[in-house]
């Protein structure tokens, strides 16, 4: 969806989510999170990201310092469509 821009230093494209986070044995766990101050707003190409992800079913979060105690609760249960792994992947242990 957002090409890529030669001024954005991960690849990703102007305004992708700041954080992607992900489980290395917990299945779906991906989470993509943009983070702002307490009056922060996000930018066009920010909110092009996030219609984007969502509308593709990704899990999408806008995260600010007041939202901390759902931060931790969303960090701490397991993701959508969890299922106990079989083996590790990619050699974990």
């Amino acid at each position: 969806f957002p090409s890529h821009d030669k001024g954005s230093v991960d690849g990703a494209g102007k305004g992708f989510p700041d954080l992607l986070l992900v489980h290395p044995t917990q299945g779906k766990g991906l989470v993509f999170a943009e983070l702002k101050t307490e009056k922060g707003k996000m930018s066009p190409a920010q909110e092009d990201w996030a219609v984007a992800l969502t509308a593709q079913g990704a899990e999408w979060y806008l995260w600010r310092p007041s939202d901390w105690d759902s931060i931790v609760e969303r960090l701490s249960r397991q993701p959508r469509g969890y299922r106990e792994p079989v083996g590790y992947p990619l050699g974990y242990p």
